[in-house]
């Protein structure tokens, strides 16, 4: 159980090592850092003063499966992210904590019926799919 526990601390060191040389401050880097907070200053211009503990509730109950499926994803190599935006975070925080559960905020308060809801989220997979194939 020791050897375990030194390999892991040098395996974590060797981790942050490469991260601080390679990842910090890269132009992907950036864009990740980006991504993270765009997302939250659009919130602040679009939210509905009216819906905004309704819908930043809706949001946080998306915030759980996101990041639980993406860590199953990244687990089981269906995905990988080649660059992280903090050594110590779930390696996708910038889309699992900003860009899908804002995107989905969005959606829960412009279209309230469950019929335009389902179609908008479509349309939205879609689109996420198509930049992450592009990217």
């Amino acid at each position: 159980m020791e050897l375990l526990n030194r390999l892991k601390v040098k395996a974590y060191r060797l981790d942050l090592e490469g991260w601080l040389r390679n990842e910090l401050f890269s132009l992907d880097w950036w864009v990740l850092v980006v991504f993270l907070i765009s997302p939250w200053i659009l919130w602040f211009f679009l939210a509905d003063s009216s819906k905004v503990i309704k819908t930043t509730l809706f949001g946080t109950l998306v915030v759980n499966p996101t990041t639980y499926i993406d860590a199953a994803g990244i687990d089981l190599e269906f995905w990988r992210y080649p660059v992280q935006l903090l050594p110590f975070a779930p390696r996708a925080i910038s889309f699992d904590m900003s860009m899908v559960p804002v995107a989905f905020m969005i959606l829960h308060q412009y279209f309230e019926g469950w019929r335009a809801f389902i179609i908008a989220l479509v349309v939205t997979a879609a689109v996420y799919v198509i930049l992450l194939l592009v990217l």
